[in-house]
């Protein structure tokens, strides 16, 4: 507890982290009385006793409270976040944002093949019930999944006859008038024999098009 104490205070929570200070910080030879435990024992110690860490922080926030060193009153801001859905960072794996032909089909058959392994678990459990086995609990997790699955693939069949039907590349959940835009940036770099250093010069350019596949 000592140990994990320090490491709050100082910043270091991994505990390879804590591993390592306690084998080269002279603060924790003190504090540990030459002590070095392992990482795996500094883990399981965290894992075992959160009953105890949470203990151990209420304790501290009441005598900081004592202390006058915190208030104990609750404050409350209120902000707004907006994040970005059509950004490139964002395109390649989450379901909101720009949407092509490719990218639809590459959804769809990626459910056709969830769906496929349902319904295989759901002939292992057509067996277990012909054997008396309960499964009833197991039918209501299997069937949710099945229905989420074929939400999701209605959702992009709708997508591809709104794709189909608007003529365009790309389609936008969240702006119609967004699209991907995807950039290909070249750079050169030399050295000249008698200077030392180096040049560099880049060009760059941008498209609706989505980049070649190389196979």
């Amino acid at each position: 507890m000592k140990l994990y104490l320090y490491g709050y205070q100082n910043g270091v929570r991994s505990s390879r982290k804590l591993e390592a200070e306690g084998g080269r910080n002279v603060e924790l030879w003190w504090l540990l009385g030459r002590q070095q435990p392992g990482y795996k024992t500094i883990a399981d110690f965290r894992k075992d006793n959160r009953s105890a860490f949470k203990g151990v922080f209420r304790q501290l926030v009441s005598l900081m409270r004592d202390w006058d060193l915190v208030g104990g009153k609750t404050l409350a801001i209120d902000s707004t976040k907006i994040r970005a859905q059509n950004s490139k960072k964002h395109l390649p794996r989450r379901q909101a944002g720009n949407f092509n032909k490719e990218k639809i089909d590459r959804q769809i058959a990626y459910i056709d093949g969830r769906l496929e392994e349902f319904f295989e678990e759901m002939d292992r459990l057509d067996e277990e019930d012909d054997k008396g086995a309960d499964t009833k609990e197991a039918w209501a997790v299997i069937s949710e999944k099945v229905q989420t699955q074929m939400d999701r693939r209605d959702k992009y069949e709708k997508l591809g006859r709104e794709l189909e039907q608007s003529g365009q590349k790309q389609i936008s959940t969240t702006d119609p008038d967004a699209r991907a835009w995807y950039c290909i940036e070249i750079s050169w770099k030399w050295a000249t024999p008698y200077r030392r250093w180096w040049t560099k010069s880049t060009s760059s350019s941008c498209t609706t098009r989505p980049p070649m596949r190389m196979t």
